[in-house]
């Protein structure tokens, strides 16, 4: 009877979503600080990148996927990895390749506890597992990794943020124009964009790539060459405060915002402080910017990441295990 009574919540957790507030919840593992749209492997479902943050949680960090036509939500098992790993995974982004392949593209922040390198991790998804199949390994480039996006090609931008501990603290307190965009191809290096305050979204369209700025409040756009270099740098919107993660709906750019960094700093340490969240739309074709989302972290907090999908705002958070679809108004 115990072990009956064991597995009780948890299968109630893979089954099925809850309502909270106007929406549904999706429960997952802490930090579902990323989430992108699959709709290469099978029926479209959400992957999400999960990783505990607070220091009061224990090591999780994993991948899950969330299937909305059946309300599950389940982690996915990954293989490939060498015994002992334990990455702490960050942005990812999914990209079909030129061969045909399903890569999922991961930060990763170390990987052991005793090798705390940031990498870019490389897995092949199916749709049943991700399997690693590369791992991106240069700490003078990959430095601060934050979010990352690939093209088909192979190509892989990144963005790096202003790292961590006091270093981070004194140059996000100054606004310091130090971050960078990273790009990866065809086994080099180098640096492609500088003098940013807080790079964090990466996403490219056709010949475009766009970066959201944290402490910048600004949302640029990038010109991208037949070389791969950026060029043309363009400052699309501005006073968005706290710019996290960057998709895409249509023409339309989908980037989250934290308005309250103070409040942002008590929910980093504790989930009963809430932190606001907003979500705004960005028009590429007229420029207009509408916040199609605003809440006050009782519903979600920290939110850094939204996808538009079916009718529905599905977003994830930096710290809590849940993701929140909203259904948007026609």
């Amino acid at each position: 009877m115990k072990s009956i009574l064991f597995f009780i919540p948890v299968f109630l957790i893979y089954l099925s979503a809850r309502s909270q507030s106007g929406g549904q919840v999706y429960s997952t593992s802490p930090g579902t600080e990323d989430v992108v749209l699959d709709t290469f492997t099978g029926p479209a479902r959400l992957i999400v990148s999960c990783a505990a943050r607070r220091k009061s949680e224990p090591y999780s960090s994993d991948f899950w996927a969330i299937h909305p036509e059946t309300g599950i939500a389940e982690r996915i098992p990954r293989s490939g990895e060498p015994e002992g790993w334990k990455p702490h995974f960050h942005g990812i982004e999914l990209v079909k390749g030129m061969d045909g392949k399903i890569r999922l593209y991961a930060i990763a922040h170390g990987v052991s506890e005793t090798d705390s390198r940031n990498r870019i991790l490389i897995y092949e998804l199916s749709k049943t597992a991700a399997t690693l199949i590369d791992s991106i390994l240069n700490p003078q480039i990959v430095k601060s990794p934050n979010d990352v996006c690939a093209l088909a090609d192979g190509t892989i931008f990144w963005t790096n943020d202003y790292g961590t501990g006091l270093g981070m603290a004194w140059r996000f307190i100054f606004r310091c124009k130090t971050s960078t965009i990273g790009k990866y191809e065809s086994g080099e290096f180098s640096i492609v964009a500088k003098r940013l305050q807080y790079a964090n979204g990466i996403l490219p369209k056709e010949n475009k790539l766009y970066v959201s700025t944290t402490r910048g409040n600004k949302l640029y756009q990038y010109e991208i060459n037949s070389d791969k270099t950026l060029s043309d740098r363009k400052v699309l919107a501005t006073h968005l405060k706290g710019l996290d993660n960057i998709s895409f709906s249509g023409e339309n750019l989908i980037v989250t915002g934290h308005p309250k960094f103070g409040k942002f700093i008590k929910n980093m340490k504790d989930a009963a402080e809430y932190s606001p969240s907003k979500v705004y739309s960005f028009s590429l074709t007229s420029g207009e910017i509408k916040t199609i989302f605003e809440d006050d972290g009782s519903r979600i907090s920290a939110c850094s990441v939204a996808q538009v999908w079916d009718g529905k705002l599905w977003m994830g958070q930096v710290f809590n295990g849940w993701v929140y679809a909203f259904k948007l108004s026609k």
